[in-house]
């Protein structure tokens, strides 16, 4: 585990690295003084440092400090600024290679300095403006409503409502979560589903800041149910499992339960491999001896291998995971990754849903989709 932490953790530092300098150009590209430029220096590495000197600080001097969290907050934009300052940088270096080339055949051309330092002014407010409307968008979470009819006989309409990739943790806060849980509660739900990710990577926040205290606030009338995403082994699954067992959240774990009038089977995330070296049991050996005349549920964070869904006939399957990007244009990235990456599929009658997630992770932006609680409304053949 310690080594493949370090090695994701050196790949990490060396991409940001190399994104920072290559994008360091484009403001310097748009300042002409010695003195301002020696400023833009110092700022630009403050900025590219910041994220990673936050969560030191966190570690070392205090996890609720507000100097520890403006200094978070900061790098966590950053990370949004650097894709599209780097779309920028790509894109005035573009153009100006195109310049030279149309230079050569004789053809007159404004003075490369020009076009760059033009390119950084509209760089920098382009980058500026979708990172805003980015965190504005992050903070406006959506209900989205899906109709859901089984070929499978229900007495009457189930209302499920299922969150995931709530990211729990210094940047979205106790405040974020009393929010989620009042909305939850107001849709009057009969089954209350968490897709796993509920916390982000550290619960030593969540446990100062008493998040528990709201959790337990959710309400349902067949209870509430969820999983491990990724983040949860990250955080340490055992402390996770346990910090939502006692307020009032069933985690299922590779198993299997009966609610009411459906079966819900609840999976270990596919990170448990990789951390524990334990493989999880085959969904078929979840279900196996289930009330076939039920519909079956099943939750599972990451959207991989759907044909187990498919082969035990389930009806619905629920994850999260991909965010679907969260930042435009990394969805084109999970689109290619995922045989989906968002919203609703049915292939041989069984329902697959993606969540694009209520929080975030890294940048509080979201600029490729918007953040959701789903409702789904569910019926049967009757």
């Amino acid at each position: 585990m310690n080594s493949m932490f370090l090695v994701f953790f050196s790949i990490v530092i060396g991409v940001m690295t190399l994104g920072n300098l290559y994008i360091y150009r484009l403001g310097r590209w748009g300042i002409e003084s010695p003195f301002f430029r020696k400023i833009y220096t110092v700022v630009f590495i403050l900025l590219a440092v910041s994220y990673l000197l936050g969560r030191a600080a966190q570690k070392f001097i205090s996890y609720d400090h507000p100097a520890v969290y403006g200094i978070i907050f900061a790098g966590s934009i950053w990370l949004a600024m650097m894709t599209y300052l780097g779309i920028a940088t790509f894109a005035v270096d573009l153009v100006t290679l195109g310049i030279k080339g149309i230079s050569l055949a004789g053809v007159s051309v404004p003075a490369i300095e020009t076009v760059r330092r033009t390119g950084s002014y509209i760089g920098w407010g382009f980058a500026l403006i979708v990172v805003a409307a980015g965190y504005i968008n992050a903070q406006h979470r959506i209900i989205r409503e899906v109709p859901l009819v089984l070929d499978k006989h229900l007495e009457k309409k189930l209302t499920v409502v299922a969150v995931t990739d709530v990211h729990l943790g210094t940047l979205i806060d106790r405040k974020d979560l009393r929010v989620m849980v009042d909305r939850i509660n107001a849709l009057n739900p009969d089954i209350v589903i968490i897709g796993g990710d509920l916390f982000d990577e550290d619960l030593t926040p969540i446990i100062n800041g008493n998040f528990g205290d709201y959790l337990s606030l959710l309400r349902a009338k067949y209870g509430v149910f969820a999983v491990t995403g990724n983040h949860e082994f990250f955080s340490g699954v055992d402390r996770a499992v346990d910090y939502m067992t006692r307020h009032g959240v069933k985690v299922l774990r590779s198993e299997m339960t009966d609610v009411g009038p459906v079966i819900i089977a609840g999976r270990d995330d596919r990170t448990i491999e990789r951390v524990t070296g334990v493989k999880r049991p085959p969904l078929a050996k979840i279900v196996a001896g289930r009330d076939r005349k039920k519909p079956l549920i099943v939750i599972d964070h990451t959207p991989s291998n759907l044909d187990e869904a498919r082969s035990v006939h389930a009806d619905l399957q629920i994850s999260g995971h991909t965010h679907h990007g969260q930042i435009w244009p990394y969805n084109f990235i999970t689109g290619a990754i995922f045989e989906v990456s968002q919203g609703l599929v049915r292939v041989n009658g069984t329902a697959v849903y993606v969540s694009t997630g209520y929080g975030t992770w890294g940048p509080p932006i979201r600029t490729g989709n918007r953040p959701e609680i789903v409702k789904f409304e569910i019926t049967g053949n009757r």
